[in-house]
């Protein structure tokens, strides 16, 4: 059984690789908005290390066996827009646990212009997803998930529905390498009227290194539909306070790629009692900086 899944996981991979390699420009691109603060304090690698909540954005496959909890998280971003976060995950079984999350996008007010360059007006663009997210371990502890997406967008009042799939793994490598790899909004396209675009498809791969201590390391790369080749790296700290509480600090860089901006980013966060609080700040230079906040609580 775990050889014939591990068959299906690498026809699905190569499948959305021939089709990554062959889209063109993409819709929805509030969908490459990564979730949680942790992982933006680390320039958005995650796909090996995420768990919990944030990995149904990531990699479905960190669902595996994770521990309840609740997350919520805002993101002031680029252009007066914003990000809203909610996600829950349910733990079924000592390696299954299910999960689901809700991002609504805002845009800020875009200039309406008629075919003469004269502005005549304002609009702005909405954007909501919802996924349902299933993990487990499989194939004797071989991490695997997948999340169900629907997807919703409306531009100048012209609205738009689509439905998605992520499929994602995990292989540890030994104690200290994990291996992670995801297929993100493989799935339908979003028909404004007479126009039909594709969701912004993405292959990510990438290694978290445990160099002991509190001290890790990641690294990502992303092969987009809608752009060109990109990277993540970061690098967490975080120790124990004795007790329940704990904190740590963060830092990494993001690489275009998957249709999002580039930059340098820094957090930190602290847990107490099962409850953390997680800040980043996400530099895009001349763009300007944007900040997230998030709240996860043990459940």
């Amino acid at each position: 059984m775990g050889k014939i899944i591990s068959c299906i996981i690498l026809a699905c991979f190569a499948a959305a690789g021939a089709q990554a390699a062959g889209a063109g420009s993409a819709a929805a691109d509030f969908l490459n908005i990564s979730t949680g603060a942790r992982s933006a304090g680390m320039g958005d690698a995650a796909v090996a290390g995420s768990a919990g909540a944030e990995a149904i954005y990531w990699n479905p496959a960190g669902l595996a066996g994770a521990r309840g909890e609740a997350l919520f998280s805002h993101t002031i971003w680029a252009a007066d827009s914003s990000l809203e976060t909610a996600g829950q995950v349910l733990q079924l079984s000592k390696g299954s646990s299910a999960g689901i999350l809700v991002n609504y996008f805002m845009s800020g007010a875009i200039n309406k212009v008629d075919n003469t360059g004269l502005k005549v007006g304002t609009y702005s663009n909405s954007d909501i997803s919802v996924a349902l997210c299933w993990g487990l371990n499989i194939a004797g502890g071989f991490p695997f998930g997948v999340s169900l997406k629907y997807i919703g967008s409306t531009i100048d009042g012209t609205a738009s529905t689509a439905f998605a799939a992520d499929l994602g793994v995990r292989y540890s490598l030994g104690n200290s390498l994990v291996f992670g790899a995801a297929v993100q909004n493989i799935g339908m396209q979003l028909k404004y009227n007479s126009l039909s675009e594709s969701l912004p498809m993405n292959i990510i791969a990438g290694l978290l290194f445990k160099a002991g201590g509190s001290l890790s390391f990641e690294g990502d790369v992303n092969i987009p539909s809608g752009g060109s080749f990109g990277y993540s790296a970061g690098a967490e700290y975080a120790v124990s306070l004795g007790g329940s509480t704990s904190a740590a600090l963060r830092a990494g860089y993001k690489s275009a790629g998957t249709g999002s901006l580039s930059g340098l980013s820094a957090g930190a966060g602290i847990g107490f009692g099962g409850i953390y609080v997680d800040y980043a700040l996400i530099m895009f230079g001349d763009l300007g900086n944007n900040h997230r906040v998030s709240l996860k609580v043990n459940i």
